[in-house]
């Protein structure tokens, strides 16, 4: 499909805060004030004081809060150091397919936001937004998993060879941008940024590798700095990749999917929210996994 970033940049630009159903607002309030919480409850990890004190020393103008704290940093350090916090528990909000997408796509708006000021109907748009592409991007994707239903290994799950979960930055790039204000033209040049700084689809060693390391399936932090990055150089003229999701060499075929389904992404794209209904919330602070037995031992 020629063009999907110029029109998933023509959707963002033109979707207002009267756009979105209160089904959308709703969603967005709660995932915002529950990463917020799991962000202040992450500064008690080793991850997320380490997180912390890499972000005040990367330092900067003190544009926007570490969260749970009275420290300001630049933009890209404090989204880098909220994605952390929001992660370092493994109680943030998942959003199927995507996965993990809070942590990955919340930070980069934030940290904006505050730097300019912007309303609350403005950060929500943002968000929304956010979350709905990173949902529609990864639904046409390669899933991370899929369960075996027939034959010996029944039961079992199957994980691709190479599989990720940075698709979201396409959603986290889009709302920063829309923050910023940026014009069709350089918000997709952002995205086209975006899908060449996303880190390498890491998901199946970390599957297979115990004990884990804090990155996990990924940084949450290094993904949402790098959506920063990517509209501040998109907003000072820097040329993107604006086909970067086209193609047969396409993000899709770098990115390691098994399968390609663009038409996924812009099916009734504004017209049908689709990330409300796909927002799960934890009770517990550890992956869903170990949710049921949890359960169990209580």
């Amino acid at each position: 499909m020629a063009g999907l970033i110029r029109e998933l940049a023509r959707f963002v630009t033109q979707t207002r805060f009267e756009d979105l159903p209160l089904a959308a607002i709703q969603e967005t309030k709660r995932m915002l004030m529950d990463s917020i919480g799991c962000a202040i409850a992450g500064l008690s990890t080793d991850k997320g004081r380490s997180s912390v004190q890499v972000a005040r020393r990367m330092g900067g103008p003190t544009d926007a809060t570490i969260l749970g704290t009275t420290h300001k940093v630049s933009c890209a350090a404090a989204a880098f150091a909220n994605g952390e916090l929001i992660n370092a528990l493994d109680m943030d909000g998942l959003m199927f397919p995507a996965g993990h997408v809070p942590p990955l796509v919340t930070s980069a708006p934030l940290a904006i936001a505050e730097d300019i000021a912007a309303t609350g109907k403005e950060l929500m748009t943002a968000l929304a937004i956010a979350y709905e592409l990173s949902v529609r991007i990864a639904g046409a994707l390669s899933e991370w998993r899929s369960f075996i239903t027939e034959g010996p290994d029944t039961g079992q799950i199957k994980v691709p060879d190479v599989h990720g979960t940075g698709a979201p930055i396409f959603g986290g790039t889009a709302a920063a941008g829309k923050l910023l204000k940026l014009d069709g033209e350089k918000l997709s040049h952002a995205l086209g940024i975006a899908g060449h700084i996303c880190p390498v689809p890491s998901m199946a060693k970390w599957y297979h590798t115990a004990p884990n390391a804090m990155t996990k399936y990924i940084s949450g932090g290094w993904l949402s700095q790098a959506e920063v990055t990517a509209v501040l150089l998109a907003e000072a003229g820097y040329i993107g990749d604006t086909t970067v999701l086209d193609g047969e060499y396409g993000f899709w075929r770098f990115y390691g999917s098994e399968r390609w389904e663009p038409a996924m992404i812009t099916h009734k794209l504004g017209e049908k929210w689709r990330f409300p209904n796909r927002a799960i919330y934890k009770p517990y602070p550890c992956c869903r996994a170990m949710h049921g037995g949890l359960d169990c031992l209580i």
